[in-house]
């Protein structure tokens, strides 16, 4: 699946749903919607819609924020559309759109981004989490598993990263060295090979799959960029075709 359909299909049915609930009011004046990025207590404008008027009876939406960015794949995103009309009276619906598993073509070969699968933290596994989000962590699986299946012309490897906690508190180079050799990229190999068994019990032929821990190596967002460094945590799915 892709970021725009993927989005589409959530906002199409949602935003018709808040136009319905809004028919009662004399005549609309505006209708702002806000769209928040996934981490909760972290979350930030991910993107706007606005106008004046009837509202659409449809929200299209290509899957990149105001400032271009493109969802995470398999992370949802909260919604808010509010609908105001000129005697001030107001409609809201909230809700999220779920984003599927985003394959993206890189030259020669394929790659999946996946920062929403959550592990204990400083740890290689789900134990003690919440059972909602370990039940959300293997639907995330098995829904990679599926996709990985149908390249079964490629070789996958799973490389996890990191953040650096030495990096975010401004130590020095001596010390983010010794966290990434000792603590981040065991800590990251250790996260792709419960993965690996994971895909495996999915289904996925075990010869396909190869294993790194990266640590943090190749940050997608800066380390002091507190309400994005989230994304550096991720297990990445590299697709190879077969020679």
């Amino acid at each position: 699946a892709t970021a725009p359909n993927a989005a589409t299909q959530g906002a199409n049915t949602q935003g018709g749903g808040a136009a319905g609930q809004a028919a009662p009011a004399p005549a609309l004046a505006e209708t702002p919607a806000d769209l928040a990025t996934p981490p909760g207590p972290g979350e930030r404008v991910f993107k706007t819609w606005g106008g004046q008027g009837m509202p659409a009876a449809t929200i299209t939406w290509d899957g990149r924020s105001d400032n271009g960015e493109l969802v995470q794949s398999a992370t949802d995103y909260p919604f808010v559309f509010t609908v105001r009309d000129i005697l001030g009276n107001t409609a809201t619906v909230k809700g999220a759109i779920t984003i599927d598993v985003l394959v993206i073509r890189e030259g020669d070969q394929y790659k999946i981004n996946v920062p929403s699968i959550v592990f204990r933290a400083n740890y290689a596994d789900f134990v003690g989490l919440d059972q909602a989000t370990v039940d959300r962590n293997n639907r995330v699986i098995a829904r990679i598993a599926q996709i990985l299946n149908k390249f079964a012309s490629y070789k996958i490897q799973i490389e996890g990263f990191a953040n650096s906690a030495s990096a975010i508190e401004g130590l020095g180079q001596a010390a983010i060295d010794r966290e990434q050799q000792t603590e981040l990229i065991p800590l990251s190999l250790g996260r792709a090979e419960l993965i690996k068994k994971l895909l495996i019990q999915q289904g996925v032929d075990p010869t396909r799959l190869s294993t790194a821990g990266l640590g943090a190596n190749d940050p997608v967002v800066p380390f002091s960029d507190a309400q994005n460094r989230w994304k550096n945590r991720r297990v990445e799915f590299l697709l190879i075709k077969n020679q």
